[in-house]
């Protein structure tokens, strides 16, 4: 019934990508000739596309979304005749799927999107940065954060002054240098897509990404009840579009996103009810199975975990760490989130050469998607250190805390509320000459997981 269901959905989510997609190559061509062909091209394309989703078309077959997207770009592949139109067809499947959790073909496709729109004798600046950009999106869900950063930048390089598609490069750029610790970089980003967003005549559509990434990148940065007031923001004009409203994914981040804010507060009560508030709505727009389903199931593990339910909090954990290996595979950052989780639950039992190994895998995976300086390894490594304690390995406890200590000073300054938590645990080691110090639990990220 899903594979039905998304089936009968799809074109509809073509039609609204095509349409956004249009809307631009018309403002930038302005030939009448050349839009009519679009339209020509662009129609009978949808034609085919609906006739693919209807039964009487196609009796006895069940069609997937998958198997409409694999129809539609053979179908692309017959336009070469018209480069700008396979272009938009490229870009508007590529959203489809990537809104449906299949981020490596999405990538594909805007891979072939921007390649065509290089070879584009007369290529406008909007349309080189519009495929950048897309690019650049495709990459940062697979976290592949360094090569997404350059891709933006390649955007921004064509993006128009004054134009809300540079200010919508600015937003995710911003997001991608939080994901690579690059806070203050990341900051002035934020706030120069602010300040430019502010003074576009017609406004810009999207300043509640604007608030709401500055906020996650303010709560990474331990300035709380800053990041909370931008969260609020964030989610009342999420709240006032009618294209978004109560329900839609983007609501429901910002509703996880205030949940963590109270949970960092020490409000967990609260946090816990709007993080189910969030789960039983994202449930219902994305399915049981999305990725962004797990990231909220993986925050009410947490905080359970931090109300003392430890039973609910392994059972929200083991159900987020599912669907993230399925969809992303097991080297994914995500799925190192969840194996920290993890690895708490199995310090909690007992079974401490399991904790090892899980973060041992852990580790490995965000060095590998962050690089070593990062706030991600940081917290693998705090771990491991109280790991080791429990396992009477002081030495090598002491080392893991000195490292993180290292990597939190650098990333987050000397002021950052987990550079202290960690300044704690080496002085509780000297102070009780290295002997078994019982600690709180620690170390589990909010927002990023």
């Amino acid at each position: 019934l899903v594979g039905v269901a998304l089936a009968v959905l799809l074109p509809a989510l073509v039609i609204v990508a095509l349409i956004v997609h249009g809307e631009r190559l018309e403002a930038e061509r302005g030939k009448a000739e050349h839009e009519a062909a679009l339209a020509r091209e662009v129609t009978d394309y949808m034609v085919d596309l609906f006739k693919g989703a209807d039964p009487n078309w196609s009796p006895g077959q069940v069609l997937t979304a998958q198997d409409l997207i694999a129809q539609g770009v053979d179908r692309i592949g017959q336009l070469d005749h018209q480069p700008l139109v396979q272009i938009t067809l490229l870009h508007a499947l590529s959203t489809v799927l990537q809104n449906i959790g299949e981020y490596e073909d999405a990538l594909r496709l805007s891979e072939q999107a921007l390649e065509k729109t290089l070879m584009l004798p007369d290529a406008t600046p909007n349309q080189l940065a519009e495929a950048w950009l897309s690019m650049a999106i495709r990459l940062d869900y697979l976290n592949r954060y360094q090569e997404a950063s350059e891709a933006y930048l390649q955007a921004l390089r064509h993006a128009p002054a004054g134009d809300s598609l540079r200010i919508r490069t600015l937003a995710n750029l911003g997001i991608t240098l939080t994901n690579l610790s690059q806070h203050a970089r990341a900051e002035a980003v934020f706030r120069e897509g602010i300040e430019e967003a502010r003074q576009l005549d017609e406004g810009f559509e999207r300043m509640d990404l604007l608030y709401n990434s500055l906020g996650r990148l303010l709560w990474q940065m331990g300035r709380i009840d800053e990041a909370l007031g931008h969260f609020q923001q964030a989610l009342a004009l999420r709240l006032a579009d009618p294209d978004i409203g109560p329900g839609h994914p983007s609501t429901t981040s910002a509703q996880g996103n205030i949940a963590a804010a109270y949970m960092a507060l020490g409000d967990l009560d609260q946090a816990y009810t709007g993080y189910r508030e969030a789960l039983a709505a994202r449930r219902q727009a994305l399915g049981p199975s999305h990725p962004d389903v797990a990231r909220l199931l993986h925050m009410i593990g947490t905080v359970s975990w931090r109300r003392g339910d430890t039973d609910n909090a392994e059972a929200y954990w083991k159900e987020a760490l599912e669907i993230r290996l399925n969809a992303y595979g097991p080297e994914h950052a995500t799925v190192a989130a969840s194996r920290m989780a993890m690895a708490r639950v199995a310090q909690h039992q007992g079974e401490l050469d399991l904790a090892e190994a899980l973060l041992e895998q852990a580790l490995k995976a965000k060095q590998s998607v962050y690089g070593y300086e990062s706030r991600n390894v940081a917290d693998v490594l705090f771990n491991q250190g109280v790991l080791y304690r429990q396992q009477n390995r002081y030495p090598e406890s002491r080392h893991a805390f000195e490292q993180a200590l290292l990597l939190r000073q650098s990333v987050l300054g000397p002021d950052h509320p987990r550079v202290a938590e960690t300044l704690k645990e080496i002085g509780s080691m000297t102070a009780a000459n290295e002997s078994e110090i019982k600690s709180e639990d620690r170390g589990l990220s909010a927002i990023p997981n």
